[in-house]
């Protein structure tokens, strides 16, 4: 057999697995194709209102909405924004609790 015949052959057969894998990994990225179409909107919605609520200190609530977003379409993005905002949430709380002026911080005058 001819060596550029068996060249030939080799790289289409390759073509052909890339092909099928770049088609299975492509349909394992839709996995929205389950959810209604209220759902996407509502996941749309919670993550437009969650950044929103972020950006303007409202962490707490926007953790809520942000979690709300997760149960209808889990992904590691949105985990990643759910942890850091935890993260911010409970360094912003050991901030306060270090400045928190009680009572018994205060001067007798």
């Amino acid at each position: 057999m001819n060596r550029h015949l068996l060249c030939t052959k080799t790289r289409n057969f390759l073509k052909r697995i890339q092909k099928i894998h770049r088609e299975l990994a492509d349909s394992t990225k839709h996995k929205d194709s389950y959810k209604t179409e209220e759902d996407i909107d509502r996941y749309n919605n919670l993550v437009i209102d969650a950044k929103s609520m972020n950006e303007a200190g409202e962490k707490e609530d926007a953790l809520r909405l942000y979690k709300e977003a997760y149960n209808i379409d889990p992904s590691e993005k949105l985990k990643s924004k759910i942890d850091a905002l935890i993260s911010e949430i409970a360094d912003e709380k050991k901030a306060f609790d270090k400045t928190d002026t009680g009572p018994e911080n205060e001067l007798d005058v």
